[in-house]
């Protein structure tokens, strides 16, 4: 035999679980748009309002399973935390189409590819695996020497 269960103590099974369901999809768009896991907006529109606003940016090409993109994406995260409040960092993987067009007219031929975009606009490729001591030379390029 089955236990019943009240009326009343269904409802607030049912609004506990409600109100679990948005705390957890809130969590997640929270977390994603944090990781860029969901844009709203693709890169190019990202690049083009950072640009507007004055913002140094650091756009990072990649594509999964690439050694060299692994070791760019270790001393991203050693590296650049230092610089988060004066630099803008994208991330954009290769293989999605959706940024197929951003990825051509930025003369992007091989993975990893860090493109640096100055205050002004003035924009740098570099091709290949970078170390931190030269990641770190490039931010502060950027960001006039100061981290």
């Amino acid at each position: 035999m089955k236990p019943e269960i009240s009326p009343q103590t269904r409802s607030i099974l049912i609004t506990l679980g409600v109100i679990l369901f948005v705390l957890l999809v809130a969590l997640f768009k929270t977390s994603s748009a944090q990781r860029g896991w969901l844009r709203l907006r693709s890169v190019s529109e990202q690049v083009a309002a950072s640009k507007a606003a004055g913002n140094a940016l650091v756009v990072y090409f990649h594509s999964p399973g690439c050694s060299s993109c692994a070791r760019v994406q270790t001393a991203l995260e050693q590296v650049y935390p230092e610089f988060e409040s004066d630099i803008v960092l994208l991330d954009v993987d290769v293989t999605n189409q959706s940024e197929r067009s951003f990825v051509e007219t930025s003369g992007v031929i091989t993975t990893p590819t860090l493109l640096f975009i100055s205050h002004d606009g003035r924009e740098s490729l570099f091709v290949g695996e970078i170390s931190t001591a030269q990641l770190r030379a490039e931010l502060l390029a950027l960001t006039g020497g100061r981290p």
